[in-house]
């Protein structure tokens, strides 16, 4: 994954987040099969490791039309951009809003109008809400009384794209847990792997947790790369190949790092997020990293840091 048949070489891609967890992976990725790579930037903030993408500074909460001007002619937009204060609200919505939905529309508008032919959007397997079945991508939205502020604005920015699919092929990758190295712990798999590593209690509902398929941040890059191959506008969940509760996760990763890890049952319902992922093999290939494996390389990585 992707096909080996996909030919990028010589396109022009368009990338927001390039410097995020999985935007540097997959700045890497686009490089590595030929494709000349723009990365919107927030100013004053390079990107990580050696690159020699272009840069465009651009701040995305604002209008930053002008910036765009630089760009130039592009095949491929790759919106994976978010704000930062997710958590936060009500705190920073106005910047969350913009990035999500108003860069989403202004970038498509460019696109459109400078030659793309495809527009990837980071959406969110959260915006299904929990589930005691697998998640297909026909599944309801859950309502915005639910959703909260970050997640009705993933949901809001699906929507209003669908409106640019007579002039673009719009993906919207519904991502479900990304982990891998160097990772924030704002999110899930790296949060449990520090509480681990500094002997705290992981608090699971009914001393299991809830059942996820999480995605390896490079799968995750690779199937976001295949898009770039897609010939029709749809939804697509991202998500691993396998399906663990989170009290199984925690134990892989005490096991790996040899800690111990202690579990506080607490009285309450796991809520499960398990993404159907028929349409992603089927569209953007197989994933290929297991959970043992993607775990291990977090635990020695790391340790080597």
């Amino acid at each position: 994954m992707p096909s080996p048949n996909i030919d990028l070489t010589g396109s022009h891609v368009l990338l927001t987040g390039a410097a995020g967890f999985l935007g540097s992976r997959l700045l890497r990725l686009l490089q590595s099969r030929g494709v000349a790579v723009t990365a919107l930037i927030r100013p004053g903030a390079p990107l990580a490791g050696d690159t020699n993408a272009r840069t465009v500074e651009a701040d995305l909460s604002g209008d930053f039309s002008p910036d765009l001007q630089q760009v130039g002619r592009v095949d491929a937009i790759i919106h994976l951009a978010q704000a930062g204060g997710w958590k936060d609200f009500p705190r920073q919505t106005g910047a969350i809003a913009a990035v999500s939905i108003a860069a989403a529309a202004r970038l498509a508008e460019y696109g459109v109008s400078h030659g793309a032919r495809q527009f990837i959007l980071a959406s969110s397997g959260g915006i299904y809400g929990p589930s005691a079945q697998a998640l297909t991508e026909d599944a309801p939205i859950r309502p915005t009384s639910e959703l909260g502020f970050y997640l009705q604005a993933k949901a809001s920015a699906e929507t209003l794209l669908q409106c640019f699919e007579p002039h673009l092929v719009v993906s919207r990758l519904r991502y479900f847990f990304i982990y891998g190295p160097g990772q924030s712990e704002d999110f899930l798999i790296a949060r449990i792997s520090r509480s681990i590593a500094r002997g705290e209690s992981i608090r699971l509902g009914e001393a299991c947790g809830p059942r996820l398929n999480p995605i390896y941040v490079d799968d995750a890059a690779r199937a976001t790369m295949a898009a770039l191959d897609l010939k029709e506008s749809c939804a697509i969940n991202v998500a691993g190949p396998e399906i663990a509760s989170l009290r199984e996760i925690a134990e892989l990763i005490a096991n790996v790092s040899n800690h111990r890890v202690a579990i506080e049952p607490v009285d309450k319902s796991p809520d499960h997020y398990v993404g159907a992922t028929d349409r992603m093999v089927k569209l953007l290939g197989s994933p290929t990293i297991g959970l043992k494996d993607g775990i291990s390389r977090v635990c020695h990585l790391e340790k080597a840091e």
